[in-house]
């Protein structure tokens, strides 16, 4: 009874360490669920609120509210969809460019090209020296079934506030088919205010 006692506590300390030996997976191009999830944090925070003009074939509406955590979230999550370009399948999938000159401005850029059809067909983030000091984000997202077509162009700009890199402007332009219906184009424009 006491070899099987031991022989449990030696299994069981073993199955321990090799849990805790676990890499935790790292992103392969850009952690945007983390870029979000910090985002978020920021946001709140500051108690930000966003001033939001959207158009829907050319019909407009403005509207200004503040959010808690929650509703970041959900007004953020459309940049989530851009973390595909993580998955395991993907990582060999896009030509890395980077140190190119933004010929408006003094930023650098880092550019994500899909090598063939993909979701995420570009991504681009603007920096200043580093990836850490991060200024936009711009993409080209598109999805295709039997039902429907959409592509959507993703941009997000920061700046400091309060010392961390922060949201400051959102937008996203695109067109949607549906099988058997008009083409819709949308339009939404978001300002963060401090």
């Amino acid at each position: 009874m006491f070899k099987y006692n031991r022989l449990l506590v030696l299994i069981s300390i073993a199955v321990l360490a090799a849990c805790e030996s676990q890499p935790i997976a790292k992103k392969t191009y850009l952690d945007i669920d983390s870029l979000i999830n910090a985002q978020i944090k920021s946001l709140v925070t500051a108690n930000a609120h966003i001033i939001k003009s959207a158009s829907l074939n050319n019909e407009k509406a403005d509207s200004e509210f503040a959010m808690d955590s929650l509703g970041w979230a959900t007004e953020l999550d459309i940049f989530r969809q851009l973390d595909i370009i993580n998955k395991p399948t993907n990582k060999d999938s896009y030509l890395v460019t980077d140190g190119e000159k933004d010929m408006n401005s003094n930023l650098a850029i880092r550019q994500y090209k899909a090598k063939s059809k993909l979701p995420v067909e570009m991504l681009r983030l603007y920096y200043y020296t580093d990836l850490q000091n991060l200024k936009k984000i711009q993409a080209v997202f598109e999805e295709k079934n039997a039902l429907y077509a959409t592509e959507r162009s993703l941009t997000m700009e920061f700046d400091e506030v309060n010392g961390k890199s922060t949201l400051i402007h959102y937008s996203i332009n695109g067109i949607q088919k549906m099988i058997l219906g008009d083409t819709v184009r949308f339009t939404i424009h978001c300002d963060v205010i401090f």
